[in-house]
């Protein structure tokens, strides 16, 4: 190549360079101050989001930490009249055995009576059955007289 070419294509390129450098410069200043203030934008927007979720979920927190209050003290008198049912269920039962031992008790005063009225009254019947013997054979001689 002719130095004299060379010289002047380098004169030219330096130039440019020269001349992009100056623009690029000024478009990376204007991009650093428009990123600058996109980036202060998204954090003032980005703050007010994150201060406003934290307010929604300190809500949120604050209604489930009522309810689970509410359901806890439910579960507590359910827990609690459980207890008392079971109480009331084990004195019922306390009670029935007592009724049953009670009723095998009358059962069996009643079969003890019962034999004893089935002896008396075969007694009375073998004394009836004697005494009308007797009598039978009483009116017979009288009869026969």
């Amino acid at each position: 190549m002719d130095p004299e070419l060379k010289a002047y294509l380098d004169k030219g390129f330096s130039s440019i360079n020269q001349l992009l450098d100056t623009k690029l410069g000024g478009i990376n200043q204007r991009l650093d101050t428009e990123l600058g203030g996109i980036n202060q934008r998204l954090d003032t927007e980005l703050g007010g989001i994150n201060q406003r979720l934290d307010t929604e979920l300190g809500a949120i927190n604050q209604r489930l930490d009522t309810e689970l209050g509410a359901i806890n003290q439910r579960l507590d008198r359910l827990e609690s009249d459980i207890r008392g049912a079971y109480i009331l269920i084990e004195d019922g039962n306390g009670r029935v055995r007592l009724v049953a031992e009670g009723v095998t008790n009358v059962s069996e005063q009643v079969r003890r009576l019962d034999e004893k009225v089935s002896k008396d009254l075969d007694e009375v019947r073998t004394f009836n059955r004697l005494s009308y013997l007797d009598l039978d054979a009483r009116v017979r001689r009288l009869e026969a007289v």
